[in-house]
């Protein structure tokens, strides 16, 4: 009898043993199913954006829209426990990466979820904006304004001619909310990060500016995408501003006209008035023709030191150029692409 009660009594307490181990198991899941597995119905982030003047339940009616039933209740119980009413803050934020538990928490600190801007090369303060307002919460007509202002420019160092220097083409991470100071302040110290000592030591060699190296940069930009040639064209255009000879650049002219489309100029186009003709005006242009690249900029910095002061499209079209020291050899190889260009019908 005493053998068979301590094993039924051994026995009772295994199965309690088994029970808890259940119960606590089953809670387990409970909890993470509850607060930390994925808000959306399929694992993938997505994105809700609060405005100023939301309130709670516009900000509880987003989140409905964008994950799981059960999720969004568990985020409305934990809103209306923190008081979160009074406590909402504008932004981006994101919802499928976490679960309800850390993505309220994201919410109620104001963690936002960066915007990965990716910032191209264009050719106007006009196109910049248009490409940055599409992801952020500013407008168009908001950032169009400051760079096209002498006084918000100046602050940073530029004029509006110059403004574009500013814009380095990269990716930046940057808040979707932020105001256009706020952003510009950003893309200034990205800009002043670029140019390094190093770069601008190089500059100083040539007795350039980073704005006048970004400004032949943009220029190199519209000659060729030959990465090769790109170093041999700064060549070009560097060996004509050291002895006064006018730059004679096709790309400024159609900037000038703001006919991008010209696949070929004439004469009376070279005369068109415009301080950006570089055929009528000797020097730089007061401002770059795009905002260039990282590989334009630096194919200045580096350009090919050589003796060529002409340059032609080669008439095979491959995109490349003859390259002359003397206008003779300059005239010879214009007289062949012309020719070509005629053949084609290229007008």
């Amino acid at each position: 009898m005493g053998k068979t009660g301590k094993k039924t009594k051994c026995e009772n307490r295994k199965s309690m043993i088994w029970v808890l181990t259940g119960v606590i198991c089953i809670f387990s899941i409970l909890i993470y199913y509850l607060f930390f597995s994925s808000m959306t119905d399929n694992g993938k982030e997505r994105f809700l954006y609060i405005d100023n003047d939301d309130n709670a339940d516009s900000v509880y009616i987003k989140v409905d829209n964008l994950s799981t039933s059960v999720s969004s209740f568990v985020f409305r119980t934990l809103g209306k426990v923190s008081g979160y009413d009074k406590k909402i803050k504008a932004g981006r934020y994101s919802i499928g990466k976490q679960g309800s538990l850390l993505t309220f928490r994201n919410f109620l600190n104001g963690h936002q979820a960066a915007v990965h801007l990716t910032l191209p090369s264009l050719r106007t303060p006009e196109d910049i904006a248009k490409a940055v307002s599409s992801k952020l919460e500013f407008t168009k007509k908001d950032l169009y304004d400051a760079l096209t202002d002498s006084a918000t420019c100046a602050r940073y160092g530029y004029n509006p001619n110059t403004i574009m220097c500013m814009f380095i083409p990269n990716t930046y991470d940057v808040y979707w909310n932020c105001s256009v100071d706020e952003f510009l302040s950003r893309i200034k110290r990205e800009c002043d990060k670029f140019w390094t000592p190093d770069r601008i030591a190089k500059a100083k060699s040539d007795s350039l500016s980073p704005i006048q190296v970004s400004t032949i940069a943009s220029i190199v930009a519209e000659e060729t995408n030959n990465k090769e040639e790109k170093p041999i064209i700064a060549g070009v255009y560097i060996n004509r501003l050291r002895i006064n000879m006018a730059l004679q650049s096709c790309p400024t002219v159609k900037f000038a006209m703001g006919r991008f489309d010209l696949k070929r100029l004439y004469t009376n186009m070279l005369s068109y008035d415009n301080p950006y003709n570089t055929y009528k005006y000797k020097g730089l242009p007061p401002g770059p023709i795009r905002n260039p690249n990282i590989d334009d900029i630096d194919a200045v910095l580096n350009h090919v030191r050589h003796n060529y002061l002409y340059m032609c499209a080669k008439a095979d079209f491959s995109g490349t150029h003859e390259f002359a020291e003397t206008y003779e050899e300059h005239k010879a190889n214009s007289e062949r692409y012309d020719k070509e260009l005629n053949k084609r019908g290229i007008k």
